[in-house]
């Protein structure tokens, strides 16, 4: 009696787990999307990738259409296909976490729960992961360090089907080496080395107004484009004009060197600065006499 007893039990809660995972209706794991805000809007759901066999025609389907979707992936299938979790992200879809192993979790415990879940989410995160170079604007690391180049970054980051992305801090467009300044970087040579998003300011080295720059690769571009922070952070009309003034000059070096405050100054010659200086100190003695201290050389 008692095993027909504890038979009809685990039947009766494995029926119920099935309805649940199958039923539209069913809110036993948690609150179900059934309608959408806007007339003609689907959410498109995938399940238990990502597949070879599958999933590379369905992201071109689904491209085709210029749909996108939300892929809840398995952590053991992004471990085994990391490239295609990669192009899923690169595609503009969302993934979702669908545990490591897909094990039925009524019956688990909630610290195998949470190891299910903490699996599959290092699993996504090391495969949709991005490599990351930020410059040293304030700073020096010295010692046994070495700079790695933007093309071996590039290299890697195909090897392992991950993006590059560059901070190049101040932004320098023009090379300054010539005028004896330190080799920095430049913009054109980060696009030129295949990096795939490049970060820089408007202001600083660039010489425009306060804002940050985004450039790089189409497919980039447009997904941070389409982010909601775009908008929330996208800069005035006036900011803009100004950016576009200053970004004209640099269509001709020469004007920009001569035009842009900063790259003047950088530009100007050691004996040019000293007559400058020079010239303050004495109109400073003119202006405030025996109130000015000792000048020190």
């Amino acid at each position: 009696m008692l095993e027909w007893a504890a038979g009809l039990a685990i039947a009766g809660a494995a029926g119920i787990t099935t309805w649940a995972a199958v039923s539209p209706w069913s809110e036993l794991f948690g609150p179900v999307l059934r309608r959408a805000d806007s007339p003609g809007a689907m959410a498109l759901t995938f399940d238990d990738g990502p597949n070879p066999a599958i999933t590379p025609a369905l992201l071109d389907l689904l491209e085709r259409y210029g749909a996108r979707g939300t892929f809840f992936m398995i952590g053991r299938h992004v471990r085994a296909n990391p490239q295609l979790a990669a192009e899923l992200v690169e595609r503009g879809h969302a993934i979702g976490n669908h545990t490591d192993t897909h094990p039925n979790l009524i019956w688990l415990s909630p610290a195998r729960i949470r190891e299910e879940l903490t699996r599959c989410q290092d699993a996504i995160g090391e495969a949709t992961g991005l490599l990351l170079k930020v410059h040293t604007s304030n700073y020096r690391i010295v010692g046994f360090t070495s700079q790695v180049p933007a093309a071996e970054l590039v290299a890697l980051g195909r090897e392992h089907g991950l993006p590059v992305m560059e901070d190049l801090g101040s932004g320098m467009v023009v090379d300054l080496s010539a005028f004896g300044l330190p080799q920095e970087p430049t913009v054109a040579e980060g696009v030129a080395a295949g990096i795939d998003v490049l970060t820089f300011s408007g202001d600083k080295l660039l010489g425009g107004p306060q804002a940050g720059l985004i450039v790089g690769k189409r497919w980039a571009i447009e997904r941070i484009r389409r982010h909601p922070l775009a908008r929330a952070l996208r800069i005035d009309k006036l900011t803009l004009a100004a950016l576009e003034a200053t970004l004209r000059l640099y269509l001709d070096r020469e004007e920009a060197l001569c035009e842009i405050p900063v790259l003047r100054m950088l530009a100007l010659a050691s004996e040019a600065i000293e007559t400058r200086c020079r010239a303050l100190a004495a109109a400073l003695r003119a202006a405030l006499g025996e109130q000015l201290g000792p000048v020190v050389r």
